[in-house]
């Protein structure tokens, strides 16, 4: 197959189905945008494209909010004017290919399995998860501005459980946790936050911390063979991992984690193999391990445009856990 039919079977593959509200009109031509626009430039060959596009798009949509099928039926419900994810528009966008290529092994692959989605946002896995009968989903989010639509995803795919606190190193302690409507991505512990909570719309609220252990050990069964930790927690992963370190030393878990390009240390990654876990980088739908940290100084090329990140996993060497990994690669 050349690349001109891989790209047209990734264009139908997403070609999902669309329900719009609130402003029918402009959520519809919006849409016609993104489907003619992205069969022009599809996503990956030309990422200023899309940037400008989702812009443009977010703009235009106004107050329109859309129901999104999603492959493996799940409805994704999203505001039109959110940038971050009207690109789910676009035909060819996967959102975190390398998230979902494992995933999606684990539910296929393993008698059972356990996703812990910590900093779920507005629930796109809770949504992407919901035909996978063989995962059990939990999810936790505290940012007020994005428990709006997560519990709007919850109804439509009821599979999941929902935690409204923060993901610390322990559970039951206040924290102060700043979100705004309109940056909902960068949502984060006052403490970590990327952003001065004096300017726009952001807010301080407090919630209550969780820790990953508290949750694997009230959520986990013996038909779990493996689970799945995905860490979404804008600066507070440190503090997170350590609150997991029973779950992910136990043999049984993997964590999915983002390494941010802008850390030269790999501070998050260091602090993992501190603790004896094997790191692997996802590269399209596959692994590879990590054999020393310099390694990852090639892996995060800079980008001109979009979110400077990448996806990795960890586990325990020799574990039940990398055993599935490895076999994920074979795959």
């Amino acid at each position: 197959m050349d690349r001109s039919q891989e790209d047209m079977k990734a264009r139908l593959k997403n070609q999902h189905t669309i329900e719009i509200v609130n402003n029918p009109i402009r959520g519809s031509l919006t849409n016609t945008v993104f489907r003619v626009g992205g069969a022009l430039y599809p996503f990956g060959r030309n990422r200023y494209f899309a940037y400008v596009l989702s812009r443009f798009g977010a703009k235009f949509a106004g107050n329109a909010e859309c129901t999104l099928g999603l492959n493996g039926g799940g409805k994704f419900v999203f505001p039109m004017g959110d940038k971050y994810w009207i690109k789910l528009l676009m035909p060819g966008f996967q959102y975190e290919p390398e998230v979902d290529f494992f995933v999606e092994h684990a539910a296929s692959h393993c008698k059972k399995a356990l996703l812990v989605d910590c900093g779920a946002n507005f629930g796109y896995w809770v949504a992407r998860t919901a035909g996978m009968k063989g995962l059990d989903v939990v999810a936790i989010e505290p940012s007020p501005t994005a428990l709006s639509f997560l519990r709007k995803n919850m109804q439509c795919n009821t599979r999941a459980v929902l935690y409204q606190n923060a993901v610390w190193k322990k559970s039951g302690e206040p924290l102060q946790f700043a979100s705004s409507s309109k940056v909902h991505a960068g949502s984060a512990l006052a403490s970590v936050a990327r952003h001065s909570t004096d300017q726009g719309d952001w807010s301080v609220t407090t919630v209550d911390s969780i820790a990953i252990d508290t949750i694997v050990a009230k959520h986990r069964t013996p038909e779990h063979e493996i689970v799945i930790i995905k860490l979404d927690v804008e600066g507070a992963e440190v503090d997170a991992i350590e609150g997991g370190k029973l779950a992910l030393q136990s043999g049984e878990a993997v964590l999915v984690y983002e390494d941010h390009a802008s850390d030269p240390e790999h501070l998050i990654s260091r602090y993992l193999t501190d603790l004896g876990m094997s790191i692997f980088s996802f590269q399209g739908r596959s692994l590879v391990k990590i054999q020393s940290l310099d390694e990852m100084d090639a892996l995060k090329a800079p980008k001109k445009f979009g979110y400077n990140f990448y996806n990795f996993a960890a586990c325990l060497g020799g574990s039940k856990g990398e055993s599935i990994l490895q076999d994920a690669i074979a795959k």
